[in-house]
């Protein structure tokens, strides 16, 4: 302590050292784990993609108003209320603005907006944000002008990329980072459908590929705290519950099988046009936002004569449920809403797919349902039927069934739906599956950029996945020291490196514990007094397998990673980081052998 220190900063800094040991007392009898810490950023990550995803919905809003100068928030009934020209331009303006700043953006910053499913699926976790930002801007311009696409696509971006900042913030290694990022995914798709389980479920099985503990945990962490948050801000979430009592019998789950088989043939049907109108589109060599100019002005002609083709369809869905339309209205703005999405999504219009595609899929239960009453076998409601080929089309679609049944049962909520629309579901998936098709997220799964996880297991070193240290201390710190830079270390593990970072050893979290109760032994002892020098270390360049044999010899949970020629702390490896690369990878390459 310095000479000029008076006797009340001595006594701020004697409380101050009281706290530190009271805290780290009962961190190491608490015994927080690593696995705690994960779940504890979960849901961080979670309430931040719920507040991320009602900012993104209220700039959608904003830019609404401004360009329709109407105060509804569905795009049907301000289309309905605009005139014939405005139902042209608005949508070639926004369009047109949606592309300028794209181009824009590509000029500011040149690096690719890394979608959310390509840096949990391929890449290693990392989401630029600026790209990614104007890219969710431009698509808000899009969306807002009432063109034929979903928004589930940006405002799950954002989440994600908020969850990529805080990971890289704290410095978290690839497989932690790549879970991070896949928690914030998870938790922009339970804000945006009101559906925690189903979030979840969508994150493991479409990108992560996996429904493994290890990270549905974290998943379901992120998708509950983030619908607690969109709800206590936004009660007035989009919700497709019905009155209509329905108990499924033998009888009615024999005919919801027909209509899992339409729909395993019609799903990769839609996925084909969605691709016909990419490939009509790709010859067009004109600038960006013309070309998706060109896309918002078609749609407009579509929307001048049948408005409600405008927005995502949810509103549409909602009047189908509601009885508003009938059976040949809904097979034409079926037909016309598979246009409209089609040509703004092949002109490479940003949003997502996901809710159109759910129109798509109710319009074909509830027909199928108005067929089999006019066959005699009015058993079905046209609106449980709407329910069940949402779920069945969304399952065909994606190659998702566990995640349909879950969305769309917490969607809706009606229990006599549950047993049909498993059936339905997986019989739906399995068609599509066995036709060999795609699924809507391909393209997505497979064009991401390639990460420590595309490597081999016996190629791949310790030094690509090590977590930089940032907690270490030096031998002649004190023991106050030593306990202030033990509670932001996450190992229970202290390396001790001299003033040019050589690693001298480690102290351990029980090695410190009991001098927490005895502050003048404590006051008396320095680091270099409780410094184990015994503990291995893991060298840069050793490959996975070696790492794997160094762990299960120690016992240790966390290791120090060191430079073999230097000598220098690279940072810590903790196993569970190592088990998760080494499962990934194995995962990967289960994948591309198939």
């Amino acid at each position: 302590m310095s000479p000029e220190a008076t006797p009340a900063s001595r006594l701020r800094d004697s409380k101050r050292l009281r706290w530190v040991y009271l805290a780290l007392s009962l961190l190491s009898r608490v015994r927080i784990r690593t696995s705690h810490r994960i779940f504890a950023l979960a849901v961080i990550i979670g309430v931040t993609a719920a507040l991320s995803s009602y900012a993104f919905k209220e700039l959608v809003h904003g830019i609404h108003h401004l360009l329709t100068g109407t105060a509804s928030k569905g795009y049907v009934d301000a289309f309905l209320h605009l005139g014939l020209w405005q139902r042209i331009l608005i949508p070639t303006i926004g369009s047109v603005a949606a592309g300028l700043l794209l181009t824009a953006g590509q000029r500011i910053d040149n690096r690719q907006a890394t979608d959310y499913m390509e840096a949990v699926a391929l890449g290693n976790g990392d989401v630029p944000a600026r790209p990614s930002l104007l890219k969710s801007i431009a698509a808000a311009c899009s969306i807002g002008s009432g063109v034929s696409i979903g928004r589930e696509g940006p405002l799950v971006q954002l989440a994600a990329v908020a969850a990529s900042l805080l990971g890289r913030l704290l410095k978290e290694p690839p497989a932690r980072l790549r879970l991070l990022v896949a928690c914030g995914a998870a938790g922009g798709v339970a804000a945006a459908y009101n559906a925690p389980i189903g979030g979840a479920i969508f994150v493991a099985e479409i990108i992560i590929g996996s429904i493994a503990v290890e990270s549905l945990g974290p998943l379901l962490a992120a998708s509950v705290a983030s619908t607690i948050t969109i709800r206590a801000i936004d009660p007035n979430l989009v919700s497709y519950a019905i009155d209509i009592p329905f108990d499924s019998g033998f009888a009615s789950v024999v005919l919801f099988a027909t209509l899992g088989t339409v729909c395993g043939f019609a799903a990769p049907l839609f996925i084909a046009t969605l691709k016909t109108g990419k490939r009509l589109f790709a010859p067009i060599r004109l600038p960006l936002p013309i070309k998706l100019g060109i896309g918002g002005l078609l749609f407009g002609l579509i929307a001048a004569f049948h408005p409600e083709v405008a927005g995502n369809g949810q509103s549409v869905i909602r009047g189908m449920l509601d009885g508003m339309f009938t059976w040949e209205t809904i097979a034409i703005l079926a037909l016309l809403k598979v246009l409209a999405v089609t040509i703004v999504f092949g002109s490479g219009t940003v949003g997502g797919v996901f809710t159109p595609s759910l129109l798509v899929g109710a319009s074909i239960g509830y027909l199928w349902s108005v067929l089999l009453q006019h066959l005699g076998f009015g058993l079905i409601p046209p609106e449980v039927a709407a329910l069940v080929g949402m779920g069945c089309f969304l399952a065909a679609a994606t190659h998702a069934p566990f995640m349909a049944v879950f969305l769309l049962f917490e969607m809706c909520l009606h229990p006599g739906i549950l047993i049909p629309l498993t059936v339905a579901t997986l019989l739906s998936y399995s068609i599509a599956r066995g036709l060999g098709g795609a699924s809507l997220y391909l393209e997505s799964l497979q064009s991401g950029p390639r990460s420590v996880f595309d490597k081999d297991i016996a190629t791949l070193t310790v030094s690509e996945i090590v977590r930089p240290q940032a907690s270490q201390t030096h031998p002649s710190s004190s023991f106050g020291e030593v306990a202030t830079r033990f509670l932001r270390a996450s190992e229970g593990m202290l390396p001790v490196t001299d003033q040019d970072g050589h690693f001298l050893g480690s102290i351990l979290l029980q090695d410190v514990r009991p001098y927490l109760k005895e502050r003048v032994l404590a006051d008396s002892i320095i680091a270099r007094d409780i410094l184990r020098d015994d503990i291995p270390t893991l060298d840069a360049t050793f490959d996975l397998p070696h790492a794997l044999r160094t762990f299960s010899e120690t016992g240790h949970s966390a290791l120090p990673v060191t430079d073999p020629k230097t000598g220098t702390l690279l940072g810590m490896l903790e196993k569970n980081d190592l088990y998760l690369v080494v499962s990934e990878i194995t995962r990967r390459a289960g994948v591309h052998s198939t």
